[in-house]
């Protein structure tokens, strides 16, 4: 797995400056640890049935932060392609791509394999004459188990609420429970199964009614993408139809804090949909009541200006453009976008605006302290294009596009909707997001559960964020210590779920620490502080010379390695000395072969047990030195002397 490096839910900024001095003691975050987002290098999508199906062109356009290849495979072929950062890439599919009418239960071998060496970011187009919208597809590496879909309800004459299921592994077995009646005969409300390989594609229609909060769970991980074949928003009767599609995040990912924007030109505003994941859902508009929502049930309201949107427990909110002729905007018609959720913000965008619309836009949700800092391709975005959203710390933006790809970068995090309208048409989808799995935390763990260390030296403790066995990614984890001082500091979980977090004391004195992310907290445990360590009485002779420090160094890494998955590599397992010594460390972390356009972070890490690591990104090579140095403590000068012990390692990134 590729680390991602676009930060979500939190700045570079503060978490470099996360390091705090509180009454005497000293806080040392982790580095930044990038979190799952939209960002990948594998990705399995499908092409939804636009309307009828007749004369509909699908498409994948991909764009990366870095030059790379890949592959497009799809039905009865597949094509090859390269990406330059600040251009997009678009691959047309075969008519045949398209799903088929969804008239039997049973899978359709039609899913679109993207595969890159580096990570990009890839949405797919499903285009026809006055009908298209497209959706940001998520890398396998962040899709999940468990869905409930959002889609729009059936319409006139043959149009379908509808929603595809793509496998992303062989043997995987598929369970809904559709909440209308199917176009292949199933009732509302039965269970229902299928198994499906990599590649198979699962198509849900209905025959009457909406299927959103429809259940999808697997064995294995699925692509789910919801909407309609041709929707009428927000009524039956108001004209004209388009396809509406969006890729529906797993449960885990959804979030409950929201900001709106309305659509540029639209005058009569945007219908949203609010869609709760659990039982008794209590939703806020603007600070109000206005909604408790079960399991699977949707808040339905048509907004006029930018909002914000509350929820008691996670939700997923969906944005839908209007029909033309409902405001009397002729370049426009119905689209679907997700909204992200704020915990979810990214701090860097690189998207694409198609070239089939005529007029392009993007909405901006962003800091309001942030605002005058966020750039566009490189040009700082005026102040005045910004307006405050009512009693929130957030502002709002609409911005025209020019076609092509574009970078979007803040020093904060921010929300970003990419849609076009033109004659009777449009697509909208979001500019990206983190899809950091925060609902399926069920346990932390931290250690050790005790510690004895010298005031000045510094204490690392080990965590891990699980759901059951499974290690959690991108994890944002409050650290409370709680002493003759308080210190609250936060890291982020690696790909693996692990954490460390380190800090020092000045005082003596004893500590508790515990982890915590929302209600799930660690067990506590102790560091107790002493001012030196107990005298040793050296036993040699009094004609014997003083003796040279020893320095244990155990599992040493070789001089050439490779840094991990997730950014960062062991160098030395443990590093000691006799009792009589003490062991402080100089490192350096020198890189040799910058990536452009990336983030660029290396640090060397010792714990107080002597391990080594380092971490980086965004370099392609690095030379990582270590010097152990080991010095009597006082009183033992004059049976022992200071000794060194160096090693250097060529790491690749």
């Amino acid at each position: 797995m590729i680390m991602k490096r676009w930060l979500a839910g939190v700045s570079a900024a503060a978490l470099a400056a996360s390091i705090s001095l509180i009454a005497g003691g000293a806080a040392s975050s982790s580095p930044p640890t990038p979190r799952p987002d939209h960002l990948g290098t594998d990705f399995w999508v499908t092409v939804p049935r636009n309307d009828d199906g007749l004369g509909v062109t699908g498409s994948v356009i991909i764009t990366g932060p870095r030059a790379t290849s890949g592959t497009v495979t799809y039905p009865g072929g597949s094509s090859d392609f390269t990406v330059t950062p600040g251009y997009s890439t678009t691959v047309t599919l075969p008519a045949s791509a398209q799903l088929d009418a969804a008239t039997a239960a049973t899978p359709q071998n039609k899913g679109v394999h993207v595969t890159a060496l580096d990570e990009v970011s890839v949405v797919v187009m499903d285009y026809r004459d006055a009908s298209a919208d497209d959706y940001l597809a998520l890398p396998t590496d962040v899709t999940g188990t468990e869905h409930l879909v959002l889609a729009w309800g059936a319409g006139p004459m043959t149009t379908v609420s509808q929603f595809a299921v793509v496998a992303t592994a062989d043997d995987t077995e598929v369970t809904y429970t559709p909440q209308a009646a199917t176009s292949s005969g199933i009732a509302a409300g039965t269970v229902t199964t299928a198994n499906l390989d990599a590649g198979d594609v699962l198509p849900v229609s209905s025959s009457t009614g909406n299927l959103t909060g429809t259940p999808v769970t697997s064995t294995k991980p699925v692509g789910v993408v919801g909407g309609h074949s041709c929707a009428n928003i927000p009524t039956a009767q108001t004209f004209y139809c388009d396809v509406v599609m969006e890729q529906i995040p797993p449960t885990s990912t959804w979030g409950t804090s929201f900001y709106t924007v309305p659509l540029k030109t639209r005058t009569k505003g945007d219908t949203f949909k609010v869609l709760a994941s659990e039982d008794n859902t209590t939703v806020r508009l603007n600070g109000g009541v206005v909604a408790t929502l079960q399991r699977g049930q949707a808040y339905v309201r048509i907004l006029t200006t930018a909002s914000q949107i509350v929820a008691d427990k996670p939700v997923l909110v969906a944005q839908f453009a209007h029909g033309r002729e409902y405001d009397g905007v002729l370049y426009s018609d119905p689209s679907m976008a997700l909204v992200s959720p704020v915990d979810q913000y990214l701090s860097e965008y690189m998207f694409d605006t198609r070239s089939a619309p005529d007029d392009r836009y993007a909405n901006l949700v962003v800091p309001s302290s942030a605002v005058g800092d966020v750039t566009l391709d490189g040009g700082v975005i005026a102040d005045n294009q910004f307006s405050q959203i009512p009693a929130t710390p957030y502002s709002w933006a609409q911005i025209t596009l020019l076609p092509g790809a574009h970078t979007l970068v803040s020093p904060d995090p921010i929300g970003v909707t990419v849609y076009g309208f033109a004659l009777s048409i449009s697509y909208a989808t979001i500019g990206g997001a983190g899809f950091a799995p925060f609902n399926a935390v069920d346990t932390l763990e931290l250690g050790p559960a005790s510690q004895r260390a010298q005031v000045g030296t510094q204490v690392c403790l080990d965590g891990k964020a699980l759901d059951g066995a499974d290690g959690l990614a991108g994890i944002p984890v409050e650290l409370g210590v709680r002493g003759t001082e308080s210190i609250t500091d936060r890291v982020f979980s690696e790909m693996s779920g692990d954490f460390t977090y380190c800090y020092t004391r000045t005082q003596v004195g004893t500590d508790t620490v515990s982890a915590l992310f929302r209600s799930v907290q660690s067990s506590e445990v102790t560091i107790e502080w002493f001012a030196s360590e107990p005298s040793v009485t050296p036993t040699p002779t009094p004609s014997a010379s003083p003796a040279m420090l020893p320095i244990t160094v155990t599992k040493v890494a070789p001089k050439r390695v490779a840094l991990k998955a997730n950014g960062s590599r062991v160098l030395v397992k443990r590093t000691t000395t006799n009792a009589s010594g003490t062991l402080t460390y100089k490192t350096r972390c020198k890189h040799t072969k910058r990536q452009p356009g990336a983030k660029h972070m290396c640090k060397v890490k010792v714990s107080s047990k002597g391990k080594v690591r380092v971490v980086s990104a965004g370099y392609g090579k690095l030379t990582v030195g270590l010097t152990a140095t080991a010095t009597p403590k006082p009183g033992q000068e004059q049976a022992w002397l200071p000794s060194t012990w160096r090693k250097t390692w060529k790491v690749r990134g």
